[in-house]
């Protein structure tokens, strides 16, 4: 894991996309490099090393309530796999990808909020 840098924690802002390094982390799911969304408000972004993130993973066929569609290029789909969703340290980022759509960013928090039952899964 690479040591702190001070930049940044300036730069990470709420739809950002990151590569992170979960290589001690103990999940196997998401071991190693891994791409990353931000979804931790901005202000908390700024004065916490701890940000909370999406991990992102390769879409293959169907996706769940819990996952968004993204693309991270244009020529290859992701997912936002929202039932996955953690704390990091800012110590864990490598590099910033882009920032998510508008679009994108609305999927991904649809997601997070099936997740935790924020809003219903189905109309009742």
């Amino acid at each position: 894991m690479s040591g702190h840098n001070p930049q940044k924690k300036d730069a990470v802002r709420r739809g950002d996309i990151w590569t992170a390094d979960f290589d001690s982390a103990g999940e196997a799911d998401f071991a190693g490099v891994q791409f990353v969304v931000v979804v931790s408000n901005n202000p908390a972004n700024r004065h916490s090393n701890r940000i909370q993130v999406v991990p992102i993973g390769f879409h293959k066929g169907r996706a769940y309530p819990c996952e968004a569609i993204i693309s991270i290029k244009r020529s290859r789909q992701n997912k936002a796999v929202a039932d996955r969703i953690q704390t990091i340290s800012k110590d864990r980022l490598i590099a910033r990808i882009r920032r998510v759509g508008p679009r994108d960013m609305a999927d991904i928090e649809r997601a997070i909020m099936l997740q935790l039952g924020l809003i219903p899964l189905w109309p009742s």
